[in-house]
């Protein structure tokens, strides 16, 4: 069940593990949003080489940063889904965010689950649905995730049904619906 304080609102406490907020040239990347998370990370590329990057995720979407210059920004409406490694696999620490009109970004972070929760948030607050997550035993996210490449020949990586983990899901199905009569979260209480 979903609580007001479990949702992103004035009194969410950011976790900027690089002080990307105090800076303020790295604070003009993003031209002042409210910082939500901020972390180094590490992203696998279409030729599965992983490059360290700077996650910066905003009220307004996910940035992805390179020596100082936004390489990519996700817009959270964009976002289609989660996928990520569950158990028994012995990566926890990969997910990939689908992107259903673009590609996919896969990602590495031992902070994966604080990230995750951040964007499952962010997309309840804008959509007012919960955000698909999918998981997947594999010992990793390549046959998952769709490239540039991918995208190029029209091809989709995009997790089956099946692998949909409803379990993680913010709000019931009878909450939502509660929600879309009333348009608040601040009602919904355990």
């Amino acid at each position: 069940m979903v609580e007001q304080s479990s949702l992103i609102n004035s009194s969410f406490k950011p976790q900027d593990y690089i002080g990307f907020s105090t800076s303020p040239e790295l604070n003009s990347l993003v031209q002042g949003e409210r910082v939500l998370f901020a972390d180094k990370i590490k992203k696998t590329n279409l030729y599965n080489w992983e490059q360290e990057r700077v996650i910066v995720i905003t009220i307004n979407g996910i940035y992805n940063i390179h020596k100082k210059s936004i390489k990519r920004k996700l817009d959270f409406a964009k976002i289609s889904a989660v996928t990520k490694t569950i158990s028994p696999s012995s990566n926890t620490r990969e997910f990939t965010i689908h992107l259903p009109e673009e590609y996919d970004y896969r990602y590495l972070s031992d902070r994966r689950d604080a990230i995750i929760d951040i964007i499952k948030r962010r997309f309840y607050d804008i959509k007012k649905k919960n955000l698909p997550m999918f998981g997947t035993s594999s010992p990793n996210l390549k046959d998952f995730t769709t490239t540039e490449k991918d995208k190029r020949k029209q091809n989709s990586r995009f997790p089956p049904p099946d692998m949909r983990i409803t379990n993680e899901d913010l709000v019931t199905s009878g909450e939502v619906d509660a929600l879309k009569k009333d348009s608040t979260v601040e009602n919904i209480r355990e």
